[in-house]
């Protein structure tokens, strides 16, 4: 293409009285530069994001920390003006300029400034930003893309009359979704991201379906205590808050998931960009402080069709979905909302808790039927001896570790696979493993390791950008690998070391010991431990740590309580275990 728009500007000048002819030769690249002017410069309208944000926040995980966002409008009002300025260089050499001067200038000179920029941009934002983690290269290149063009619908595979969710066993179709989202996208206030809080599974899906029908982001809060929500509140601005329930932060607009007029379009699917953010998921770390997390539409949906090919789940196979665990958790988006939406599965609309709940759950829908839970509720599941045998193809768990041994046991009692998915927040699933039947993890489809500074970098699939992980890894081969602990929960006693989670796993796999975790406090010499153990004693646990463990990792004191201080995700903060801490060192 250059070198035909090279030729045909020597051939155009060459033409006597060719003047029209001459300027559609050398007006390309003046009307090249104006659109690059224009792509960049519209998104630094008021409300808008701007271009290079954009970029630098898929590469970053989907959040950008304040300094980075102010820079990188900077940056992309620089490239407005590098490409307005080029735009008018190009023209005045058209029309005043010898034809050399115009040569060198489009064709060498043109392409020198804008990878001055590129390049001489990169270097100073390593220099700028150097306490922040380094950004290779070619991460950048890779990513470093315009919004997907490609659009994804809603329902992949649903027709209007298959059931999306179901109620008591009641079918709720696909039609009955498409219009009770659609009237509510028309009903929310403009301008205004979506809190979604409902509890009931459907609920909360005609919430989320409504927020990307009117292109809203639908915040998702990691649990339903106060704190957290008032944090997201004060951090958004105005915000709508989409309920079932009257527990709402006061101040914030609500409304009510169902119960609005009907709107135009309601049984046409829809249908999203990929690169449309979807969801902002909270992980809330160390310090408790909801730490904010973009989802973009493709990366739920290439996530969710990962977790659907490993089941073994196609076009004919309508999966029946039942959850104890919040659509608001990441592991509960992705398989109790973004798996049956992707594979003409249907979910309950309840989350139960208790085990009888669980069990009429599950024989109130058709086959084939999963159960998507966490280890302390598939314990209750198990200790209460639940007959689930006919009543489910698989059961995947999350959150936090499962016991080997527990496992086992489920497997035996309900005779299907009992599957663990290792995942985080910002990045959703990132890989499985069949826990009864060893220790090692295989990467989810399409992901790939890459080794990164002493440690490993997590990459492609169905993430939008790469990341590292926060746990040492031994790796098994192209796919597989063993948790070694999480980088930094290592600690030192009497000159030998350990890490916080083989405590963990330790103390969990004691006889009695339903919960339970070691807390190392700041400046203590000891670790202290905390045990969920309705039926064992404070000795009897000690003895069967001491067999296990070098006495210095030995807890000291060690606390029998009625339970942990875990969110509803399942997550505890340092900040929970030091409250608890005091409270138990006060009795």
């Amino acid at each position: 293409m250059v070198l035909y728009a090279l030729v045909s500007r020597f051939a155009l000048r060459s033409l006597p009285d060719g003047a029209a002819l001459k300027w559609a030769a050398d007006l390309p690249p003046v009307l090249i530069d104006l659109v690059l002017c224009w792509v960049f410069g519209r998104t630094l309208r008021r409300g808008a994001e701007p271009l290079i944000t954009s970029f630098a926040r898929h590469a970053h995980g989907g959040t950008l920390p304040p300094d980075r966002s102010a820079y990188t409008r900077r940056v992309t009002l620089a490239w407005t003006l590098l490409f307005a300025a080029l735009a008018a260089a190009a023209a005045w050499l058209t029309a005043f300029g010898p034809l050399r001067a115009w040569t060198l200038f489009v064709y060498a000179g043109s392409p020198a400034l804008v990878a001055a920029l590129f390049l001489g941009e990169f270097a100073w934002r390593r220099v700028r930003f150097r306490h922040h983690p380094p950004q290779r290269l070619g991460d950048m290149l890779q990513y470093l893309r315009l919004p997907a063009a490609q659009t994804l619908p809603l329902l992949r595979l649903h027709s209007m009359d298959d059931a999306v969710a179901r109620r008591r066993g009641q079918p709720i179709s696909a039609a009955t979704l498409l219009a009770d989202a659609a009237a509510l996208a028309a009903a929310l206030p403009p301008g205004r991201q979506v809190l979604n809080l409902c509890r009931d599974r459907y609920h909360f899906l005609v919430g989320f379906a409504a927020a990307l029908i009117a292109r809203r982001l639908c915040l998702l809060p990691p649990g339903s205590g106060d704190a957290a929500i008032r944090d997201i509140c004060r951090d958004f601005g105005e915000l709508c808050c989409v309920a079932d329930h009257d527990e709402v932060p006061a101040g914030v607009a609500r409304l009510r998931p169902l119960g609005h007029p009907s709107a135009p379009g309601a049984r046409e699917m829809p249908a999203f960009p990929a690169g449309q953010p979807a969801a902002m998921v909270f992980t809330s770390g160390s310090t408790g402080h909801p730490a904010p997390h973009v989802k973009t539409w493709g990366s739920l949906v290439r996530g969710a069709l990962a977790l659907g090919r490993h089941l073994g789940l196609g076009p004919s196979l309508a999966p029946q979905i039942v959850g104890t665990v919040p659509p608001q958790h990441m592991f509960g988006l992705e398989a109790t909302i973004m798996l049956p939406l992707q594979w003409r599965g249907a979910v309950d609309a309840g989350r139960p808790l208790l085990p009888s709940d669980v069990k009429a759950a599950l024989e109130a829908a058709p086959a084939p039927r999963w159960l998507m839970t966490t280890p302390l509720q598939l314990r209750a599941c198990v200790d209460d001896a639940l007959d689930l045998r006919s009543a489910l193809r698989g059961v995947i768990s999350s959150t936090m570790p499962l016991d080997a041994k527990l496992a086992q046991a489920a497997e035996a009692l309900w005779d299907c696979p009992v599957e663990e998915i290792y995942g985080s927040s910002e990045t959703g699933m990132m890989a499985l493993r069949r826990t009864a039947r060893g220790a090692t993890w295989t990467l989810s489809e399409g992901l790939t390791f890459a080794p990164e500074d002493g440690a490993m970098r997590v990459q492609g699939g169905h993430l939008d950008a790469p990341f590292t992980l926060t746990d040492r890894v031994e790796r098994e081969g192209a796919r597989g690998f063993r948790l070694l602990g999480r980088i930094g929960d290592m600690i030192k006693v009497a000159g030998k070391r350990t890490s916080i989670e083989d405590l963990n796993t330790r103390l969990r796999a004691v006889p009695g010991v339903v919960d339970g975790v070691f807390y190392m406090p700041d400046g203590a010499g000891r670790p202290a431990a905390f045990a969920v153990a309705p039926s064992a004693s404070r000795a009897s646990i000690i003895e069967a740590l001491r067999r296990d463990l070098d006495p210095v990792f030995l807890p000291r004191p060690l606390y029998l309580v009625d339970a942990l201080p875990r969110a509803a995700n399942g997550k505890i903060t340092r900040d929970g275990l030091e409250a608890l801490l005091h409270r138990m060192s006060a009795r």
